[in-house]
């Protein structure tokens, strides 16, 4: 069954081996060696293609058809993600010398009361025309508008990898958008013009803003403008961390992006309103005006990659339908799927295009199986069960990944989606009723105190949710073989109680067992003892993980608003502190049958003779070089002098390439 199942998803397993290509490119090292061996392997399944269909006329149905042709779409998926590795170019910035960049704005990311982000595209240097790469600028004073040119003198620096635990990974995230740089704007980054955009950009920034500006005549309090401004539109900033924390707990944050549920409803609206006429032999053009009007919401919205894939989603299925009615929807979404990562490969390690495609997959393959399980005669309790039933799909497809990006689970998403999702969708209609009859000042300026009003009690219901006792479930021992194993049992028993295949079960209890095995062995190796340099401005700072005590140790010097945001990173990947030790400059502590001596700033010229000829285990300091620290003040410490044998035969820690320093002194 499942054989026959997976040969009529064609574009569905081609879709695979593209996928398997880009995943290639991206883990295996960039040498030589690789490409000739992907080159030779391309090339010998091309010539089976062609040799072999020509003398076997049922050589489509062989496997070595299928094998080869599998090679072909991994190779296709793997030369198609190195050609958009922009590092890779030899006219990347970083690889050529320069005083000075010329760049243009080309996103504006984010503004908050700390920084402006915006996103440039490096267009010239001081010495060479032909340059390119991007950078993140991040600026205080400056308010940047899409197509500005600037002329760049800040030092450009790289993304670190992240310094402490629980930390952002910024050198990851934006790695993978192919941004390897960033700068903080001086008064030396001048602005020398505007460069006029493309056509339909620039209108579609209009529309945005005149919406936006519509919306925040007619809203009652700022809270509610930027809420539904993020409905409609799909503009997030300005919303309140307090706000966003209550919708991301109750897991209805997709609410606050304009998604796939976005365009969903206006898809449906549409299309019931066009069902009221007879379209006859005309449903292509009901189908052309369909794709329209979703395209025209998505031109509208700013383009955004949410509803650029909703949109590309909607469209192929309207097309598929229109060419045949029983066109298999799981085509449908790799050959949407197909689309997108041809134009960018990247949007494979997109956590929205991740979550959006297995939510979508997640309520084709399991919405029938769930909703079969209760039937029910009234017709509001029957919309009720669907609405439960879709979320449970949605949710359980993108378990996995959900646990490993985020490691928690909102107890409460039924409710929560249960309330949320007729309130949005109201408050989605109501948004473009406001924005149709704008002209008419009398029935806008009534709409937006309901609107106002559907917003404002969303807000409060999710917030009561959103502090509920056991609100959300933490898995901090979920890693990616966790979620690989995970979904892997949760496909193998879906197919054993929905197909009834009675082998897979056994295949399920396997991944299960190998599930089992992997957390008993992260939850052994979180019990060994570890330490950890925590990476703080002008002041040392250790933590001491043995079993589930946590224990930090720091310099009364800290910076206390630094040291609580990350004490707050630890709590992220559920390290809560069990001790806090303050210690003074020059001071030795003793912590787990260790001992500590603590230095802010040595001073390379004098030796350290305030603590005697006590010896300790490590040292901990913030100078940028340890040999500079003269032999002598070492020798103190641990009756050793410090060299460079001794640097090599001693466990070495750092936070940075040059930075704040630990070493291991016997």
């Amino acid at each position: 069954m499942i054989r026959n199942q997976m040969r009529s998803v064609v574009l569905g397993r081609l879709l695979l081996a593209y996928i398997t290509g880009i995943m290639l490119a991206t883990y295996l090292p960039f040498k030589i060696i690789i490409i000739v061996i992907a080159f030779f392997l391309f090339a010998f399944s091309c010539f089976i293609q062609f040799y072999y269909s020509k003398k076997f006329k049922r050589f489509t149905f062989h496997w070595l058809n299928g094998m080869s042709l599998n090679i072909i779409f991994i190779f296709f998926g793997f030369l198609l993600h190195l050609t958009h590795q922009e590092g890779l170019s030899k006219e990347h910035f970083s690889r050529k010398k320069h005083q000075m960049l010329k760049v243009i704005i080309v996103d504006n990311l984010s503004n908050n009361t700390l920084n402006n982000r915006y996103l440039a595209k490096v267009i010239a240097s001081d010495f060479q025309q032909n340059i390119q790469g991007k950078i993140l600028l991040y600026t205080k004073d400056k308010t940047l508008v899409l197509g500005s040119v600037l002329n760049l003198r800040s030092n450009i620096i790289s993304f670190q990898k992240n310094r402490n635990p629980g930390e952002f990974n910024a050198q990851s995230f934006w790695n993978k958008k192919q941004v390897f740089h960033f700068v903080y704007l001086k008064n030396s980054d001048t602005i020398i013009g505007i460069k006029k955009m493309s056509y339909l950009k620039t209108n579609s920034l209009l529309i945005a803003y005149k919406f936006d500006s519509i919306l925040k005549k007619h809203l009652l309090s700022e809270e509610s403008y930027k809420i539904a401004s993020a409905l409609l539109l799909g503009s997030r900033s300005g919303i309140s961390e307090e706000v966003i924390a209550d919708y991301a707990k109750t897991g209805t944050i997709h609410i606050l992006s304009v998604s796939g549920l976005h365009v969903s409803v206006i898809f449906l609206v549409l299309n019931k309103i066009l069902s009221l006429f007879k379209w006859g032999k005309t449903q292509l053009l009901k189908s052309i005006i369909l794709i329209s009007f979703v395209c025209l919401y998505a031109y509208i919205t700013g383009l955004s990659p949410s509803v650029c894939r909703s949109a590309v989603m909607i469209s192929f299925s309207i097309i598929g339908k229109q060419i045949n009615h029983q066109s298999n929807p799981y085509n449908l979404i790799a050959g949407s799927a197909f689309f997108l990562l041809i134009i960018n490969p990247a949007y494979l390690f997109d956590i929205g295009f991740q979550l959006s495609y297995l939510a979508v997959l997640g309520i084709i393959y399991f919405y029938d199986a769930i909703y079969r399980l209760i039937y029910f005669k009234n017709k509001i309790a029957d919309q009720i069960w669907m609405l439960i039933t879709v979320s449970i799909a949605a949710q359980l497809s993108t378990l996995p990944i959900s646990l490993y990006y985020f490691h928690q689970f909102p107890n409460y998403f039924l409710l929560a989606n249960l309330i949320a999702i007729p309130l949005s969708s109201i408050a989605l209609y109501l948004g473009i009723a406001i924005l149709a009859l704008n002209p008419i000042p009398m029935i806008s300026k009534y709409i937006g105190l309901i609107l106002s009003k559907c917003i404002a009690l969303m807000g409060y219901i999710l917030h009561k949710i959103s502090i509920l006792p056991y609100a959300l479930s933490y898995f901090y021992q979920i890693d990616s073989a966790a979620a690989c194993l995970l979904m892997a049992l949760l496909l193998c028993y879906s197919f054993y109680l929905i197909h009834h295949i009675k082998w897979m079960n056994w295949f399920g209890a396997g991944f299960s067992l190998l599930f089992l095995m992997n957390s008993c062995f992260i939850r052994y190796q979180d019990r060994k003892t570890t330490h950890y340099l925590i990476h703080q401005k002008d002041s040392p700072c250790i933590l001491i993980k043995s079993a589930d005590q946590y224990t930090l140790v720091c310099s009364q010097n800290s910076n206390q608003i630094a040291l609580n945001k990350i004490i707050q990173n630890f709590q992220k990947i559920g390290w809560h502190l069990t001790k806090l030790v303050w210690v003074k400059d020059k001071s030795l502590v003793r912590v787990h049958d260790k001992t500590f001596l603590f230095i802010a700033k040595p001073n390379p010229y004098r030796p350290i003779t305030t603590i005697n000829h006590q010896r300790a285990d490590y040292l901990l300091c913030a100078a940028y070089n340890l040999k500079d620290i003269k032999e002598n003040a070492i020798q103190i410490i641990s009756n050793k002098r410090l060299n460079t044998s001794y640097l090599n035969s001693n466990k070495y820690y750092s936070t940075y390439d040059n930075g704040y320093q630990c070493i291991l002194l016997r």
